[in-house]
């Protein structure tokens, strides 16, 4: 499935305030929805990483650095974490559409800020502009 086509599946399955109008409301919840959803990709990772997540064939109790590469190890992969990564994408998709742009639209934007950076000599630092 390529991201129009995906962005399309997620005009019939948003349900929320002003879904698909660019509404403030509607731009707000799929914003949040962007956050929430990153956020589980990070929580998931982070509770790997303490052992709270159910890892098969992982054994905890060896050594705590052998045990904290072990348990990265685990999640990596894992369907609970592409899972977390298509929300994440789900609402990516919202975001733009709220904001009246397609996938592609924001996929090329985004290859020509990184191709500039490149040209540049800036793909490491920080900052917007740079």
């Amino acid at each position: 499935m390529n991201f129009e086509d995906y962005q399309a599946f997620t005009d019939e399955t948003s349900v929320y305030p002003g879904q698909g109008t660019g509404h403030p409301v509607a731009m707000l919840y799929a914003v949040l929805g962007l956050g929430d959803e990153a956020g589980e990709v990070m929580g998931k990772t982070k509770k790997a990483l303490r052992g709270d997540l159910e890892v098969p064939s992982v054994d905890f109790s060896a050594d705590p650095t052998t045990t904290f590469t072990r348990r990265l190890r685990a999640i990596r992969g894992s369907d609970m974490l592409k899972a977390e990564l298509g929300d994440v994408l789900f609402y990516a998709c919202r975001v733009a559409r709220e904001n009246g742009w397609t996938m592609g639209e924001v996929l090329d934007f985004n290859v020509a800020k990184l191709r500039k950076r490149k040209e540049d000599g800036k793909l490491k630092g920080s900052g917007d502009t740079r």
